[in-house]
């Protein structure tokens, strides 16, 4: 959440730098950056939830043995 709170103020600033290379797309677009955040988020939250979904399925006790 940390990183689109950053982000979307940083890519708004570079969009006028990149705005040559943006092709269909206006510098500002909203559907855009919010497209984009909502995917970053979901990404996060999948890395996140897979390995903990994981480490929930083992036993505490199995897990102290093995180290």
């Amino acid at each position: 959440m940390a990183g689109v709170v950053v982000g979307i103020p940083l890519a708004l600033a570079s969009a006028r730098v990149l705005k040559s290379l943006l092709y269909g797309i206006e510098p500002t677009d909203g559907f855009t950056l919010v497209i984009t955040a909502v995917i970053f988020l979901a990404a996060g939250v999948l890395a996140t939830v897979l390995p903990v979904r994981k480490a929930t399925r083992i036993e505490p006790l199995h897990a102290l043995r093995y180290e």
